[in-house]
Formats: C-alpha cells, sequence, structure tokens
C-alpha cells in the first residue's frame, strides 16, 4: 500500500497496485458519465478538491507545480535561506547557477567560485590535525562539483542545444528528474527514458521532430545538499544520435512547447496533465491517476506507440471535450485525500500535525478495508 502525492499541493490518494492506481476509477467514471450526459457541462457541479484541481489546470492562470516554483535547494539553517532570498548579491549568484549556458561569462564566474570554495574547504579540513579529516577530503575530492561528472555532461547537453520550430510538427518530451518514484517504479520498463524517446524517434512521421528538454531540478541541483544526481555522457550521446531529436534550452517556455506541439510524451510527468487539459494528447509510457484521463494514450508497446501516432493525425477533438474532463475530475474527487506525504512543503505546525493525523487515519482505514475489518 502506498500514498500518491498529486501534483497539486497537499492533495493525495491511497494507493494499492501502481499498474492500477485506482482500480475503482474507471466503473465509477462510466457511471457518472451515464448520469449527466444529457446535462451541459455548465450543469456539472465541482466541490471540495476537484473544484480546486479543476479551476488548477483548466484556468489560465500558472499552473507552475509548487514543487517546480522553489528552486532554492535545502538550506541547512535560517540564515542561509534568508540571506540568499534578500541579498541582491547572492540572488545574482543563484542567477548564475541557474544559467542554462547562453552566459559564458557567467558560467566562468560559477565555476571558479566553486573551485574557490573547494580549495578553501580543503584548506580548512587539512589543518584541523584530525586523521579523521583525511577521509573527509577524499570524499570532497570525489564528490565536489570541480571534479564530479555532472558539469561536463550536462556542458554537452547546453552545447546541443536547437533553436525550435513552431512552424513544424513536434513532440514534446520534457525529461523527468531522476532517481524518483515518478520514473522509477512507476515508468516501469521506461524508466530508462531512452527506450521511451527512441521507440518515438522510430516510429514518428519523416518531417516531425522530438524536442527533448532537461529537467530543471536535474540540471540545478544546489551545491549546498549533500548530494547530487545527474544524467551519464552515454544517455546524452545516445540521443544525438537519433536524427529527428533535438535538445531545447532550459528557459525554452514550457507552455508555449505544450500548447504548439502535436503531443506531449512522457512517463507521469505533470506535463502530460497540463497537456490534456489543453486539448494536447498526452502519450503516457508509464503508470498513474493520469491513465484513465480523456485524450490520453497509454503506451507499452511498439504497437501501442504507432495506434497513438495515427490516431492524432486523424482523431478531431471532440465537441464536448471540456464536459469530459469536468467528469473526470468529478469521478477524481472520490478518492482525493487533503493531506501530503511532502510534509517538509507544510511550516505551520499545527497544519503538519492535522496533515499527519490525516495520513495515520486514511493509513487506518484502507488497512482495515484490505483486512474485511470494519
Amino acid at each position: 500500500m502506498t500514498t500518491a502525492a498529486l501534483s497539486y499541493y497537499n492533495v493525495m490518494f491511497v494507493s494499492n497496485n501502481i499498474y492500477n492506481p485506482i482500480p475503482e476509477f474507471c466503473a465509477e467514471y462510466n457511471r457518472i458519465k451515464a448520469k449527466y450526459s444529457n446535462q451541459s457541462e455548465s450543469e456539472i457541479e465541482l466541490t471540495g478538491l476537484a473544484k480546486k484541481m479543476y479551476d488548477f489546470y483548466m484556468g489560465r492562470e500558472d499552473r507552475t507545480p509548487y514543487y517546480m516554483k522553489n528552486q532554492l535547494g535545502e538550506f541547512r539553517n535560517d540564515f542561509l535561506r534568508n540571506l540568499c532570498e534578500n541579498s541582491l548579491f547572492f540572488r545574482f549568484l543563484r542567477s548564475l547557477k541557474r544559467n542554462d549556458g547562453k552566459n559564458l561569462f557567467a558560467r566562468f564566474i560559477y565555476n571558479i567560485g566553486m573551485r574557490f570554495r573547494f580549495a578553501v574547504k580543503v584548506a580548512i579540513t587539512f589543518f584541523s590535525f584530525s586523521s579523521l579529516k583525511f577521509k573527509s577530503i577524499s570524499e570532497m575530492f570525489y564528490t565536489s562539483k570541480v571534479f564530479r561528472e555532472f558539469d561536463s555532461v550536462f556542458e554537452l547537453y547546453k552545447k546541443n542545444i536547437s533553436k525550435v520550430d513552431y512552424s513544424n510538427k513536434y513532440i514534446y518530451v520534457p525529461l523527468h528528474l531522476q532517481p524518483e518514484k515518478s520514473s522509477s517504479p512507476l515508468g516501469g520498463v521506461f524508466v530508462d527514458q531512452l527506450l521511451m524517446i527512441k521507440m518515438l524517434s522510430f516510429y514518428i512521421p519523416e518531417n516531425w521532430t522530438i524536442y527533448v528538454k532537461e529537467n530543471p531540478k536535474q540540471a540545478m541541483k544546489s551545491h549546498l545538499v549533500p548530494f547530487d544526481s545527474y544524467r551519464t555522457v552515454y544517455f546524452y550521446e545516445e540521443l544525438l544520435q537519433l536524427p529527428n531529436v533535438k535538445f531545447v534550452s532550459l528557459q525554452e517556455d514550457t507552455y508555449k512547447l505544450i500548447e504548439n506541439a502535436e503531443a506531449i510524451a512522457t512517463l507521469t510527468g505533470t506535463a502530460g496533465l497540463e497537456a490534456i487539459t489543453k486539448g494536447i494528447p498526452f502519450f503516457m509510457f508509464g503508470f498513474s491517476y493520469l491513465q484513465y484521463a480523456p485524450n490520453v494514450y497509454t503506451i507499452r508497446t511498439n504497437e501501442d506507440c504507432v495506434n497513438a501516432i495515427k490516431s492524432i493525425q486523424t482523431k478531431e477533438r471532440s465537441l464536448d471535450y471540456n464536459k469530459q474532463f469536468k467528469l473526470y475530475f468529478k469521478c477524481l474527487g472520490k478518492f482525493l485525500i487533503n493531506t501530503t506525504v511532502e510534509l517538509d512543503t507544510i511550516t505551520n505546525e499545527e497544519e503538519k500535525r492535522e496533515s499527519k493525523s490525516k495520513l495515520v487515519d486514511v493509513y487506518y482505514r484502507e488497512i482495515c478495508r484490505i483486512m474485511g475489518v470494519s
């Protein structure tokens, strides 16, 4: 039994099977569609969490998920956080860290700063005259940004960025952060995102392009966090071998990429929800609550991929498309819980205690249901 956190803040549901997260959903969705078959979209009333999610994703305001809005990293104390948030100089330094290669001078300054920081840390550690510190020096040597593979790997991505041609047909692939639950285990065999992109590359029409955008969190891990995850050189080199695959800048507007695409392809990401609520097809290679939504093509095999591509070339948008989505959120609302497992996102202690209490309660009720205990 696992809890699945949705991209909307403080909302989740309980799932017992990652491959079929909400087994009762399809039957309930069909029942609701039959019930409202003769009613218009405006006559369908949403309440509670379902209404909040519907308004958030179907609206025209900023739909950026909460976890993508705050890219500061996990500071070790409040002093550092306040310093970086309120100091103009440190905000400038942070902007250098976020640069994706367009400003070479900014990148040069940042790299010099990282090397200076590493040298100071080594000097302080060395002159502490503690035998235990020599191990720390060797660990710093292999984990510092100066020597890690991360920088050289991401340089390969940045050097091969292409300008997006919005006049041509393309599929947009926003990469997942890895390691993360959204790709493993929820991505299934496509946890290797190379497999997903290679499959698309083989089957899309000749005049189409696949635009791949790296996950901002994958590329911009803060040096204040004690670990970093990163791709390998092999990952990018394999993608560069595909003639119809191109990298796009991290600064490229993801909403513009979505709204002009023929389809969005990803494992389980929020970009898929952002796409289908705007009428853009979603090729979903993983498993999540979105697999039950309208305009989602679940792809598990080569045949699935071929059929999905053929379908979006010929299928016209349904006249009651918005009504289908309203019914989808109405059905989804029956399974949502107003709490989160990501308790670090809650700053108010009273709200955090309440969220913990709700988590315990929902686990207890689910365990009782599974065991047949009333």
